[in-house]
């Protein structure tokens, strides 16, 4: 899939993200990937007052084999106490706690790989406190 910055469909026209009353910064896209829709966007084009720009983009964190699952396991195996959910996400570079980072946050809770407790979560029970 190709998304076009310059030519917006009318799906893009009739549909505004939830959230989204600033225009979009899309200096990231270049390293970290993007999807659409669900979908792992392949290319760019954007097109601006004074020039153009045409790149590919590189493999999304699904892509590569769930990377992101990996990566919030890691910051919770790296803490010596239990995180709340946007202290992982912050840590990880994540702006919210939504999207991506939910889906696969509460993917790895439902396979039992983390545990929660009120609003912290850890990937050892034995890390949250005595409650004796």
């Amino acid at each position: 899939m190709t998304l076009r910055a310059d030519r917006p469909t009318q799906a893009d026209r009739e549909i505004e993200p939830p959230g989204l009353s600033a225009p979009v910064d899309l200096s990231r896209i270049l390293t970290v990937g993007a999807t659409y829709h669900g979908q792992p966007v392949k290319s760019v084009v954007i097109v601006w007052d004074n020039g153009r720009l045409e790149s590919e983009l590189p493999e999304t964190e699904e892509e590569s084999g769930g990377r992101l699952a990996n990566r919030i396991l890691e910051v919770l195996r790296a803490s010596t106490e239990p995180l709340q959910r946007k202290s992982v996400a912050k840590i990880l570079g994540y702006e919210t706690t939504t999207g991506r980072f939910g889906t696969t946050f509460n993917q790895l809770l439902s396979a039992g790989k983390i545990y929660h407790q009120d609003r912290y979560y850890t990937d050892d029970v034995s890390k949250f406190p005595d409650e004796s």
